[in-house]
């Protein structure tokens, strides 16, 4: 079972030590592709804002032209406002700036009275008074960007057009110019810019209807786009970006949005979710298929190599186990089987010959501990003979000695002490200096005070006169040190 054990707990070793670099470079690659995620993003935003500014230019230059053709109309006096007269200006527009599908002068009234060709006199005579721009402009009487509509100025196709006020001499409203432009060129525009995998561009008019669409059915229907939450936002937002579940997908979207200054149109660009994933779950799917085939190839070939290194080990641990028990035998030449990788046959070498050193460092140990012994035996033997000795001698001197320690407790007094002051040996090893200076100074006749000098100053001497207990009084010096 230890040997099943140990097999098993080397082959989990290799398989962890192999996992570690690969979870390392999955973390990187995952690192990795969150960053390219994110400058993917970056080139959405960054997309879409170019695109609003050209669709912005475009619509610029068109409507500056008209701008143009509507001041010169009301500069010019009424002579020069005849039929023929207008139908030259408004062709030389259409013919100096594609993308009309027809110009026409429209009355205060309304009605259609000249157009930049006479293709169009069909035309004359109609009445746009009813129409969106028709009531924008004459209640703005400023420049004004249509909705998208369908009519016969616009040859029954959805189509936007620009409408311009023109004045009379004395700046009283005279109708305006009206100029309806193709989708088409706008498409084109729209279109040109390479938007990535799975993304495309939608492009509403301030009603929030599609200019374009990829879906042509919608602009073709002329769909109310308005309430989709991307268009929403951007009317509050006016640029920005977010995850979206829009009515005409199945699927959420990652739409990039901004609302294009003066003309109040949005444009955005839009991304499969699925697709902003696709390339993070790609390297997610990578990473996990590296790992498990790591793994396995791991497990196999630590199962392989623990299998040879297992019974090396097992031997080596039951030497070691011998030599903890103080068996220092001569190790088996079968420890380590022939094949065994040269690492392991060095280790088992070295650890022999370490067997070896420990077997001659205890015996010097051993050898070394008896000598010590004997030495401490003789020391201490000396010890005592010195501390009779010193005992011996204070013992017979006729003078009496006490021995007080740092903590003021008497740990030594002779015989002579206790005979002179008349205390117990038993009781005067007991006392501290306090109690014996008190039995010291019911003896005293007089000066009990010098009696506290003796441990004031490092070397004090002093003469005292003692009475003993049958009356007769002794005269002493007295030394402390």
């Amino acid at each position: 079972m230890k040997h099943y054990s140990m097999r098993s707990h080397l082959t989990l070793t290799f398989a962890i030590m192999a996992m570690i670099p690969i979870l390392i470079l999955g973390s990187f690659q995952v690192s990795q592709i969150t960053h390219i995620t994110q400058e993917s993003n970056q080139n959405q935003r960054q997309t879409t804002y170019r695109l609003g500014d050209a669709i912005q230019d475009y619509m610029y230059y068109h409507r500056n032209a008209v701008e143009t053709l509507a001041a010169t109309i009301s500069a010019s006096d009424a002579a020069f406002r005849t039929r023929e007269s207008l139908t030259l200006k408004l062709q030389s527009l259409q013919e100096n700036l594609a993308g009309f599908t027809g110009i026409y002068v429209v009355d205060q009234n309304g009605i259609i009275k000249a157009t930049h060709t006479s293709a169009n006199n069909s035309l004359i005579g109609a009445d746009v008074k009813d129409r969106d721009y028709t009531k924008r402009v004459q209640t703005a009487q400023k420049t004004i960007i249509s909705s998208l509509f369908r009519g016969p100025e616009g040859l029954n196709q959805p189509a936007v057009a620009i409408a311009v006020p023109i004045y009379k001499g004395n700046k009283q409203a005279d109708g305006f110019v009206l100029a309806v432009l193709e989708l088409a060129p706008i498409k084109e525009l729209v279109t040109k810019y390479d938007y990535g995998k799975e993304a495309y561009p939608v492009v509403l008019d301030h009603a929030g209807k599609p200019i374009y669409h990829p879906n042509a059915a919608l602009t073709a229907s002329m769909a109310d786009l308005s309430k989709e939450p991307a268009a929403e936002d951007a009317r509050v937002q006016r640029q920005g970006e977010g995850t979206y579940q829009l009515s005409t997908s199945t699927h959420k979207e990652q739409i990039t949005y901004k609302v294009i200054p003066e003309i109040d149109w949005i444009v955005w660009v839009s991304k499969s979710k699925a697709a902003v994933n696709a390339a993070f779950i790609e390297s997610l799917r990578i990473t996990i298929l590296l790992l498990v085939f790591t793994l396995i190839l791991t497990v196999l070939l630590g199962s392989f190599l623990a299998k040879r290194l297992n019974g090396t080990i097992h031997a080596l641990v039951g030497y070691t186990q011998r030599l903890a028990g103080g068996t220092f035998a001569k190790p088996d030449s079968k420890v380590v089987p022939q094949g065994s990788p040269l690492e392991l046959q060095l280790l088992a070498d070295h650890f022999f010959r370490m067997a070896e050193q420990i077997k001659e460092n205890q015996g010097a140990l051993l050898q070394l501990n008896s000598e010590l012994e004997n030495r401490v035996e003789e020391r201490t033997q000396r010890l005592q003979d010195e501390h009779a000795t010193l005992n011996a001698v204070l013992e017979s001197m006729s003078d009496a000695v006490v021995l007080i320690d740092v903590e003021r407790n008497v740990v030594y007094a002779n015989h002579r002490m206790a005979e002179i002051f008349a205390i117990p040996m038993s009781e005067l090893g007991a006392m501290n200096e306090a109690a014996l200076f008190e039995r010291i100074a019911l003896l005293l006749t007089e000066r009990q005070d010098e009696l506290q000098k003796l441990t004031a100053e490092p070397r004090v001497q002093g003469a005292f006169t003692v009475k003993s207990e049958h009356g007769k009084e002794r005269f002493m010096m007295v030394s402390a040190f």
